[in-house]
């Protein structure tokens, strides 16, 4: 325990009657121990009044002892004090803390100052913990303290740290420019493509935002504190239309801009030249090994700008291929067609639209595995008669296999070119009677002109209708054995 006499640091004690020569004060140093404080009153000493009361009453020798007598006694205070995190809509903070009192007195209040702010907190009798809170403080930063004053002249200082400064700069003090800039008409699309800068200053708030020209928008995600985002809007069509281009943002930091722009005036050009495709087709020779024949031919084509796959049939057998662009000419062949002498129509099909099909006629050669014509019966009718006079109604009667035509040469007929047989079958009539017997060549042609005729040579007898008379010539049979 420590006393310090004279001293004034309590509020002096006035009452009528009364002078005050001193205040005796002390402070527990060790509040585990009971002190055993005594005040040694003599009858010649002044009264010694008992504080609070300052009624005039005499304190009698040894009753202020140990630190749990109310009568005399300063009460001691505890303070604890924190501040807050600086609120950046205010800028200020809240200190916190207890205050835990030991000897009171009667009940009261506490009074806490830090700064230029105060606060009261209400506290009953005896030893008690009053929590306490002073919002409003300005974060400055640096160290502060915050003092407590207390029933019966007790006190107490502690310091804290005092947040820093959060302001931040105000929202709407965001400031947008937009620059926007449009290309040249591309006269392959008719479009032209918008590109713009969109410049920003104290956008502090990360925000989305939306570029539109009323065509076409788009979209982009800008992150806190972005002061440049460049851009760009392709396709658009070439109309010369004076247009508006806006950025609209999501939040309300910053306010949309606009600017205006007049777009380039159409450039399309003429279409491009039509495809035009011809093509030519060659059949070759009958393989008489095979009797199969190959087809050659040649795809020509003009203005085919565009890449595309062709078919080429004859009804027979197809070939595919895939053409480039520009492509002039394309080679083919089909091979192993049967050689039938039929007519086919070869015909080229395009992928897309851009050049139209195409077809050609031919006739594939005639079949060349050779049956040879086979001369089966030639029957020479004479001339009849009628009476003494010779009928010209003599014949020849034709039957053949593997053949299609005929061609008799002789007296009285004037066959040039083959006559077609009948199922095989020909008669030539109304041949004169010769004068003495006539030869007549008999020839027929095989189905298959490549393949061998057959040929031969028939005589026709004379006819003679004047008989002599009749004449009667004994017989004589005789028996020899």
């Amino acid at each position: 325990m420590q006393a310090d006499i004279p001293t004034f640091s309590c509020p002096v004690l006035t009452s009528t009657g009364w002078v005050d020569i001193g205040i005796i004060t002390y402070k527990v140093i060790n509040g585990a121990l009971n002190p055993n404080l005594a005040i040694n009153n003599t009858a010649n000493s002044t009264t010694i009044n008992k504080a609070p009361e300052n009624n005039g009453t005499l304190i009698p020798l040894g009753t202020l002892t140990g630190i749990n007598q109310p009568a005399g006694l300063y009460s001691t205070v505890a303070l604890t004090a924190g501040a807050s995190a600086c609120n950046p809509a205010t800028n200020s903070y809240v200190l916190s803390g207890t205050a835990t009192v030991s000897n009171p007195g009667a009940a009261g209040t506490l009074t806490l100052v830090t700064g230029a702010l105060s606060q009261t907190v209400a506290i009953g009798s005896g030893s008690t913990t009053v929590p306490y809170s002073i919002s409003g403080l300005p974060s400055v930063g640096g160290t502060q303290t915050v003092t407590v004053f207390a029933p019966n002249c007790g006190s107490a200082v502690t310091s804290y740290a005092v947040p820093t400064s959060c302001t931040v700069a105000d929202p709407l003090n965001c400031s947008v420019s937009l620059a926007a800039t449009p290309g040249a008409c591309n006269p392959a699309t008719n479009q032209y493509t918008l590109s713009g800068v969109l410049s920003l200053t104290n956008a502090t708030q990360a925000q989305s935002i939306t570029i539109t020209n009323g065509v076409q928008s788009a979209t982009a995600a800008l992150a806190a504190n972005t002061s440049t985002y460049s851009f760009s809007l392709n396709g658009l069509p070439s109309d010369g239309v004076a247009r508006t281009l806006t950025v609209l943002f999501a939040g309300t930091a910053c306010s949309s801009v606009s600017q205006q722009y007049t777009a380039p005036a159409s450039c399309s050009v003429a279409p491009p030249a039509p495809c035009a495709v011809s093509v030519a087709v060659t059949p070759g020779a009958c393989n008489s090994a095979t009797n199969q024949y190959t087809l050659s031919g040649v795809l020509s084509l003009t203005n085919a700008t565009q890449a595309q796959s062709v078919t080429i049939t004859n009804g027979v057998q197809s070939v595919t291929a895939a053409l480039a662009a520009n492509t002039s000419s394309y080679s083919f062949t089909m091979n192993g067609l049967p050689s039938d002498g039929a007519t086919r129509t070869v015909t080229v099909l395009f992928s897309g639209t851009a050049c139209s099909s195409v077809s050609r006629q031919y006739t594939a050669p005639a079949s060349c595995s050779c049956a040879p014509a086979v001369l089966s019966n030639v029957i020479v009718t004479r001339a009849t008669c009628s009476g003494t006079a010779v009928n010209n109604d003599a014949g020849i009667q034709i039957s053949a296999a593997n053949a299609s035509s005929y061609l008799v040469t002789g007296p009285g007929i004037s066959m040039t070119n083959p006559a077609p047989l009948i199922n095989g079958q020909a008669t030539v009539s109304n041949l004169p009677n010769p004068l003495a017997t006539a030869s007549y060549t008999v020839t027929v042609f095989a189905t298959n002109a490549n393949c061998a005729s057959a040929q031969q040579t028939v005589n026709l007898p004379v006819t003679n209708c004047n008989c002599p008379p009749a004449v009667c010539v004994p017989v004589v049979a005789e028996r020899i054995r």
